[in-house]
């Protein structure tokens, strides 16, 4: 099927993979729909609100070291979506707390979602739209959410929803619903906590190698965010594997019991929170992500992405996305 054909692209995902390829597809001139089944975009790189407070409760930060995405950071930069956080990052292990690996390290302003917001300025957006079935007939793609909505034609569609939520979608793609459901994702909880008090930390952020956390951050410590005492704490895959099921509310006074010894030499002893919340990502890394960096059945016009095709980080995200978009042009090419 034709990719220049007057039916649209679908994407469907609004994370890091979503919106890089849905960019690169409309700055080549195709037209292109974004769809996600949240109230928001940004996937992994949500940000939770409570008042005045903003969380990055996803991924707290991004790294680039690919020339295809460095290619781009700068005008990030110049827009104001995204700035260098220049924090104190601790590495732990056991009982020996030293400092992290130097940056730089990458914030989206004033949220981790706004490089999602920003590649997806201009662009048609769908959100609360749960896809449940996909098919292909001689129209082209089409879809029904959760609603019994149909939507569509659309001459291609590229999944970025993580890869178990993929799944059930590639019926019409034996081929890559094979590779994508040997993908075993990884959960991960995150705990968000407010104090009344402004605290002095050692470090503003740390890498945890064992224990029950992965990593804790000062919110508050990255640029464009509320000044008010904000904390983010991931707690590990099998620590949060062992109490997802647990009530919202059990869970964060549960954290804090368990990591309270890996948290005492960053920033000594907690207070009592003032707000904490949990919220579980069940789906929140590739326990071994693909080698191939995205899918791409060009008879069928369907694409897989995301970054649980190319190293869990967002900038793989945003890559994976870079990488199924220019694949598109390339077919489109070929096809010319």
């Amino acid at each position: 099927m034709p990719l220049t054909a007057p039916d649209p692209i679908a994407v469907i995902g609004a994370g890091p993979a979503g919106t890089m390829c849905a960019r690169r597809l409309h700055e080549a001139g195709l037209p292109v729909q974004i769809f996600d089944k949240g109230r928001g975009i940004g996937g992994r790189t949500s940000v939770r609100r409570h008042e005045a407070l903003r969380f990055d409760h996803g991924a707290p930060f991004f790294t680039v070291r690919h020339p295809a995405i460095r290619e781009r950071l700068e005008a990030w930069i110049e827009m104001g979506a995204v700035a260098e956080w220049i924090a104190k990052i601790a590495w732990v292990k056991d009982n020996d707390t030293r400092p992290a690996r130097p940056g730089p390290r990458y914030v989206g302003v004033p949220g981790m979602n706004a490089l999602a917001t920003h590649l997806a300025e201009g662009l048609t957006i769908q959100t609360g739209v749960r896809v449940q079935t996909l098919a292909r007939g001689q129209e082209g793609w089409r879809f029904r959410d959760a609603n019994e909505r149909e939507y569509g034609p659309f001459s291609t569609v590229v999944l970025t929803m993580p890869a178990p939520q993929a799944v059930p979608l590639l019926a019409s793609a034996p081929r890559l619903k094979a590779k994508v459901r040997e993908i075993e994702m990884l959960p991960c909880i995150a705990t968000m906590l407010a104090f009344d008090d402004t605290l002095a930390p050692n470090y503003d952020a740390a890498f945890f190698a064992n224990g029950s956390l992965s990593w804790a951050a000062r919110n508050s410590s990255k640029p464009g965010r509320p000044s008010a005492e904000a904390w983010v704490l991931h707690a590990a895959p099998d620590w949060s594997r062992e109490h997802s099921l647990l009530p919202r509310e059990e869970i964060a006074d549960r954290l804090l019991a368990d990591s309270k010894a890996q948290l005492r030499p960053i920033c000594g002893e907690f207070p009592k929170p003032s707000f904490q919340r949990s919220h579980v990502w069940a789906l929140a890394r590739a326990r071994e992500p693909l080698e191939e960096g995205y899918l791409f059945d060009a008879e069928l016009a369907l694409g897989v992405a995301g970054d649980w095709c190319c190293g869990n980080r967002v900038e793989g995200g945003l890559l994976s996305g870079l990488s199924v978009a220019e694949g598109l042009l390339n077919e489109t090419s070929r096809m010319d």
